[in-house]
């Protein structure tokens, strides 16, 4: 392998200063758009973290739930709020937390989640076949989030961190 073709192994510290939330969005983009046949990674990966969330929905009906090392990326979120009232959404880089807090704000230098997030619904529709939330259209469901999330807030998180709120027990 030559110099250039090796992989440098980031230290905790360089993710604040070297992670590229664009790029990275960027290629999540990607990604999800190789899949729309259902035969990607992605497919498998987001039907069965539906399932499990659906699978669940009586424990959660309107409670809080923790969205911990969500990076910059909301599709996660976005079938949560389906089920919760509230998401605590966490993450280490700052970056990631502008990225969401930008979403969240409708500004116009915010990631525009509208494809994935209508492949999410669409893969919700497959899973939960009879659910109430299938008949809601986009917007709503993104207001939804928009709303769990402001409800829950944007944290700061360090799981090397023993004083890291979310890990103590000390996080509002």
């Amino acid at each position: 392998m030559s110099s250039a073709e090796e992989q440098v192994l980031l230290h905790t510290k360089d993710y604040l200063t070297r992670f590229d939330v664009a790029s990275f969005l960027i290629l999540q983009d990607e990604h999800f758009n190789q899949c729309q046949d259902g035969t990607g990674k992605w497919d498998f990966f987001v039907k069965n973290s539906i399932r499990s969330v659906y699978d669940q929905r009586a424990y959660l009906k309107g409670g809080k739930a923790l969205e911990f090392g969500g990076g910059p990326t909301l599709w996660p979120s976005f079938f949560l709020a389906q089920y919760v009232d509230e998401i605590r959404f966490c993450d280490y880089a700052p970056q990631n937390l502008a990225a969401v807090n930008s979403w969240l704000e409708q500004k116009s230098n915010a990631h525009d989640w509208t494809s994935i997030f209508k492949y999410v619904k669409m893969k919700h529709a497959e899973v939960v076949i009879d659910s109430q939330l299938n008949v809601k259209d986009l917007n709503e469901w993104e207001t939804r989030l928009r709303d769990a999330l402001t409800r829950g807030g944007l944290s700061t998180c360090d799981v090397n961190n023993p004083n890291c709120p979310v890990l103590n027990g000390h996080a509002d």
